[in-house]
């Protein structure tokens, strides 16, 4: 079969994927849950949720804030509070944002010395962290006064936007973002069922792993042939990381003209590295859900 290999920006109409009427299948697992109440003494009617960080990467672009929003309402199926965490962006990544997203303006954000969220949508917000403000919620004495659920009642997804920023060239990506990495659970790598990206796409999975080797990686195949090609991209693709880079690949799904198949509980499970839990401490604070009491 012929693959269109033609781009834009890199990932093959992604928009439009994302936009209009479309048809998603949502892969549901078999999970058992356990409900658990808080102590009948407790006058804390809040609990923050357990946070899992996640990134969506494209080894020929960084995906644009409209899409990215997209994801985000296509994931909340499994998530009931996602958040799209922008860390140190430029300006002009910023507006980017404004001009899709009720998030403040651009003066008024970098001059706030505390990181708050800004819902943007139902079940979405947003969330803007200076490089400063980064280095300073990392540090390891900030878990001494922060308390983090690993098993909370609910599960917020975390998109970092973008640990890659502007530049995706790999040795770019080890140099400048080696602290960030280690803060992810997931990547996600958004790829085409063509062999050049997926011969980019590799670098990149090689250059995260060289930089974290625990990080979890998936990928997500969008484009002309998606549909059909699907299974086969993936179980050759994974063949080649296990064997040469001794990982695994997930699969989060494919999308293809109006059609997309999602499985965001791939996103479900936490790395648990020591090395997250003073920023997710920090930020779980953020996140206090009220406890449904039914």
């Amino acid at each position: 079969m012929k693959i269109d290999k033609r781009l834009k920006r890199g990932l093959a109409d992604l928009s439009s994927f994302f936009s209009g009427e479309i048809n998603i299948t949502l892969k549901k697992q078999e999970r058992t849950f356990l409900t658990i109440e808080p102590p009948l003494d407790s006058s804390d009617d809040f609990l923050p949720p357990r946070l899992v960080f996640t990134s969506f990467l494209s080894a020929s672009e960084v995906l644009e804030p409209e899409e990215l929003i997209q994801l985000a309402d296509l994931l909340r199926a499994a998530f009931p509070e996602v958040c799209l965490l922008s860390l140190s962006p430029s300006r002009s990544r910023y507006e980017a944002y404004a001009q899709v997203a009720p998030v403040p303006a651009w003066e008024e954000i970098t001059g706030n010395p505390k990181v708050s969220l800004h819902p943007i949508r139902d079940g979405i917000s947003f969330a803007y962290v200076s490089r400063s403000q980064f280095h300073e919620l990392v540090k390891p004495e900030i878990i001494l006064s922060h308390a983090y659920q690993t098993t909370g009642l609910r599960t917020a997804l975390i998109i970092f936007d973008s640990v890659l920023g502007q530049n995706f060239s790999p040795l770019s990506f080890n140099v400048s973002h080696a602290n960030t990495l280690e803060l992810i659970d997931h990547c996600v790598f958004i790829v085409q069922p063509d062999l050049n990206q997926l011969g980019k796409t590799y670098e990149l999975i090689r250059s995260c792993l060289a930089r974290n080797q625990a990080l979890q990686c998936s990928i997500f195949i969008a484009g002309a042939g998606a549909k059909s090609l699907w299974e086969v991209v993936y179980e050759r693709f994974n063949v080649i990381t296990s064997q040469f880079l001794a990982s695994n690949l997930g699969f989060l799904g494919w999308a293809e003209g109006n059609e997309i198949q999602l499985n965001p509980e791939l996103l479900m499970d936490e790395r648990k590295n020591p090395a997250q839990l003073p920023f997710k401490a920090s930020l779980s604070e953020l996140f206090c859900l009220p406890i449904l009491k039914g």
